[in-house]
């Protein structure tokens, strides 16, 4: 017997009710590797974000100490 499992809208997808069709070593396998997949996004995410927020930091902190020398000189 096979199940018919809803995919998208009217479509269907047929799974085998055989232990050949599916097996849970490949499902463990899949869910595995997107796991893998997720931490490396989120780690290479997470650098970009922080490489930005520091360049940000970087940015400001050099305008402000730019911006007192300025006045420093100024003030001579």
């Amino acid at each position: 017997m096979e199940a018919s499992v809803p995919v998208f809208g009217n479509c269907c997808l047929d799974l085998p009710a055989d232990s050949d069709g599916v097996s849970e070593d490949d499902a463990s396998a899949d869910a595995d590797v997107l796991a893998d997949w997720l931490a490396l996004v989120d780690a290479d995410w997470l650098a970009d974000v922080l490489a930005d927020w520091l360049a940000l930091v970087d940015a400001d902190s050099d305008a402000l100490v730019l911006a007192d020398w300025l006045a420093l000189v100024e003030a001579d």
